[in-house]
């Protein structure tokens, strides 16, 4: 009986070295702890900054494509009006000179 006595108790005795071994490991890294803690959220923050600021330069930049955009389409409908215009003044053109033709044809 004796031996398992024994045996318990180094036992027990290994998990306190152990628990004490681990409270002392952390008294020691506290600061280091608390600090990557401090740098962690301080990078957070950074990033979540930085991603504003790309989102912002990103919705700018967006919003200066589709103006662009609208100017490029805006002056291509109005080309294509001008030229849709003049072919039918071109189609007319040639309806006065195919009447005048014929008329002088007619005439002769």
């Amino acid at each position: 009986m004796t031996t398992l006595k024994e045996r318990v108790l180094n036992i027990i005795k290994i998990f306190h070295s152990v628990k004490d071994e681990n409270l002392k490991w952390r008294q020691d890294n506290q600061d280091s702890q608390a600090k990557l803690k401090h740098s962690h959220v301080l990078a957070e923050k950074a990033l979540e900054a930085e991603l504003k600021k790309r989102s912002a330069q990103l919705e700018h930049d967006i919003t200066l494509l589709r103006a662009k955009h609208d100017a490029e389409l805006s002056m291509f409908k109005t080309r294509c009006k001008q030229d849709v215009k003049d072919y039918k003044q071109y189609l007319e053109s040639l309806d006065q000179l195919k009447r005048s033709i014929q008329a002088s044809s007619q005439s002769c």
